[in-house]
């Protein structure tokens, strides 16, 4: 089978996923039609697996519902662990004293960022100001880019 470019079209050997409004309703509920999406991989001998940034645990109800078998990525693929959730097949650090200057730049320039919370106040979210896009904006214009 020819792809658009002309080369070969390889056959697809694995899907990864996102959990969040991909895999799970805003209510964290699995949809029946991403369970039964994964189901017809599964027949086709497709793996799957998911991607979060969701902690290991936050991805524990997925595991059996979709008959999960290769590492999951958690963490914005900061760790990649086996569906046992107690196997770590890698994971990434920052380095030393990264998380520290962050803090500090966030701290000293608050006045950039905002937040906003869902509509039941349970959960915060970075959201960037306008001052922050215009900062971005012009950073992007001096490099020659459009944002």
């Amino acid at each position: 089978m020819a792809s658009k470019n002309g080369k070969a079209a390889q056959p697809i050997k694995m899907v990864i996923a996102d959990v969040d409004g991909t895999l799970v309703t805003q209510e964290k509920v699995l949809t029946k039609r991403a369970a039964e999406a994964v189901q017809r991989l599964h027949e086709a001998g497709i793996q799957f697996s998911i991607t979060s940034g969701r902690p290991p645990r936050g991805m524990a109800m997925l595991i059996d519902a979709l008959k999960l078998t290769q590492p999951l990525a958690a963490f914005n693929g900061g760790v990649l662990i086996k569906p046992d959730l107690k196997t770590v097949v890698d994971q990434k650090f920052l380095p030393t004293g990264v998380p520290e200057k962050v803090i500090e730049a966030v701290e000293n320039h608050a006045s950039m960022f905002g937040s906003t919370r869902t509509p039941n106040g349970s959960c915060a979210t970075p959201m960037r100001s306008r001052r922050a896009r215009a900062v971005d904006r012009k950073i992007s214009s001096d490099r020659g880019q459009n944002v």
